[in-house]
Parts: C-alpha cells; structure tokens; sequence
C-alpha cells in the first residue's frame, strides 16, 4: 500500500542523485521528464 509509494520515492531519489553525480549532459533529461 504505503510501501509501493515509498519505494518509487527511494527509486527517484537515487536516480536524481546518480544523474546529478553525471555529467551536466544527461541532466536536461530530468528536467524534461514529467514528476508523476
């Protein structure tokens, strides 16, 4: 119930922290992605 929700936040929270760790390159991607 609560768990899925929290596990996608974890999942976001790690994608945003590793692209943010790349290259300025790969990060307009995350801007453009929609935050749903």
């Amino acid at each position: 119930m609560s768990t899925k929700n929290s596990d996608k936040l974890a999942m976001i929270f790690s994608v945003a922290g590793a692209r943010q760790r790349m290259p300025p390159l790969t990060r307009p991607r995350l801007v453009t992605r929609p935050t749903r």
